[in-house]
C-alpha cells in the first residue's frame, strides 16, 4: 500500500512530484498527474476494501489530512508555475482521500471530483501551450504579470480560481460534497 501512495504522490511520498513535473511535457504533466493518479486511486480503493476487506478509514483520513496540509503549505512556496499546480494536485488528491473509503456514494463522488479535476487541468494546460512570452512558455507564476493581452491574463487567473476550488467554480461545490460526506461519517 506505501509504494502505491508514494506513485500517487500523496504524504509521506510527496518528495518526488515537483522534481518529475518539472521536468517533462505539459501533457505528459497531464497524464502523471490526472490519469495515472485516477487509475492508481481506484486500484488502491480495490486492494484495500474489495480485496482484503480491509478497514483503513482512520488511515486514510490521516493520509489524506496530512497531503491535503502538506500539499497546501507546499503550493503556497512554490514560484514555478508547473510545481504550483503539481503540489496542488496532492491538494487535491488529500481531499478525496479524506472521503475516499466511508461508502460507495463516497467513491462515486471522488470520482466525479477527480475527473472534474482532470478536465480543468486539461483546459488549463492548453491554455498554457498556446500563451507565451516573447516566445518562450510561461514558467514562472510572475510572468502572468507580463502578458499583454489582458483577455488572456484573465483566462489564466480564472483558470487558476477554478483549480483552486473557490467559489462559484465547479469544484468549490465539489469540495463541499467532499468535506460534507467526511464529517457527516464522525471525521472531525
Amino acid at each position: 500500500m506505501f509504494s502505491l501512495i508514494l506513485k500517487i504522490g500523496l504524504f509521506p511520498g510527496h518528495f518526488w512530484v515537483g522534481d518529475v513535473s518539472q521536468g517533462i511535457s505539459l501533457m505528459n504533466y497531464l497524464v502523471l498527474n490526472a490519469i495515472n493518479k485516477l487509475t492508481l486511486f481506484f486500484v488502491l480503493r480495490l486492494i484495500c476494501s474489495e480485496l482484503f476487506n480491509l478497514e483503513l478509514e482512520n488511515l486514510f483520513s490521516f493520509l489524506g489530512v496530512s497531503s491535503y496540509i502538506v500539499g497546501l503549505f507546499l503550493t503556497l512556496t512554490q514560484r514555478k508555475l508547473i510545481r504550483f499546480l503539481s503540489f496542488g494536485s496532492i491538494t487535491h488528491l488529500g481531499m478525496v482521500l479524506m472521503v475516499f473509503s466511508l461508502s460507495d456514494i463516497s467513491t462515486y463522488l471522488s470520482f466525479f471530483y477527480l475527473t472534474a479535476y482532470f478536465f480543468i487541468t486539461y483546459k488549463f494546460l492548453i491554455l498554457l501551450r498556446i500563451l507565451t512570452i516573447n516566445g518562450r512558455p510561461l514558467t514562472y507564476l510572475t510572468d502572468f504579470s507580463y502578458l499583454i493581452h489582458s483577455n488572456a491574463k484573465s483566462n489564466l487567473v480564472l483558470f487558476i480560481l477554478e483549480l483552486s476550488g473557490f467559489p462559484p467554480y465547479n469544484l468549490f461545490i465539489l469540495k463541499l460534497a467532499l468535506l460534507y460526506l467526511f464529517f457527516s461519517s464522525g471525521f472531525f
